[in-house]
């Protein structure tokens, strides 16, 4: 029996093989080429590439197969699923969001707990870490605002409140408000874990 993981893939890859490329590109941001018949779109700080020859998820800057499982069912949900709808500015926290279940919350604190325990004395290295993927920074003395785009219509941003003699450091994720136009709830939980990689590698 295929897990859920598979299962997502496998429906994903069907819905997007029934889909208008072209009108698919148009509404995630991405480029379709018909010549290659590949879509591709920005995954953070790297191009990734749907192959529908194949149906393969790959890197587009190198062609290898994409390796950064489980990002590969949000990537694809987006695909499938977006509307063109482009970022209000308005931001949620996970708790904030359509059918956010309570179970997947403490994932969701993990994360920030990481940010605030890895950065809350040295907001630089935060910031010097954000500048890779593109992000929009703004400091304010200990304190950052980070706003990074996991895909080209949807950034998050993190905000770190560093550590003083009187409060301990304290970090956020949150996710823009169009993010229900793109993703199912669920997949909410692989983009924050994968920022979070990527601002403490």
């Amino acid at each position: 029996m295929p897990s859920d993981f598979s299962l997502s893939i496998k429906l994903a890859v069907e819905a997007l093989m029934g889909a208008d490329p072209l009108e698919r590109a148009a509404l995630s941001g991405g480029v379709y080429d018909a010549d290659a018949r590949s879509l591709t779109i920005n995954w953070y700080e790297r191009p990734v590439m749907f192959r529908y020859e194949n149906a393969a998820l790959l890197w587009a800057d190198t062609g290898a197969p994409f390796d950064e499982q489980p990002a590969d069912i949000p990537i694809m949900h987006y695909l499938v699923n977006a509307k063109g709808t482009m970022p209000t500015g308005e931001y949620l926290p996970y708790r904030s969001l359509w059918g956010a279940n309570v179970q997947s919350g403490p994932f969701i604190s993990r994360y920030q707990q990481e940010l605030a325990d890895r950065f809350g004395h040295s907001p630089e290295d935060i910031l010097n870490n954000a500048k890779r993927l593109e992000a929009t920074i703004e400091r304010n003395g200990l304190d950052a605002v980070i706003d990074v785009k996991a895909f080209p219509h949807l950034p998050l941003r993190v905000m770190l409140y560093g550590a003083d003699d009187e409060l301990p450091a304290e970090a956020k994720i949150l996710y823009d408000s169009v993010i229900a136009d793109y993703l199912p709830t669920e997949d909410s939980i692989s983009v924050a874990e994968m920022l979070s990689r990527r601002l403490t590698a």
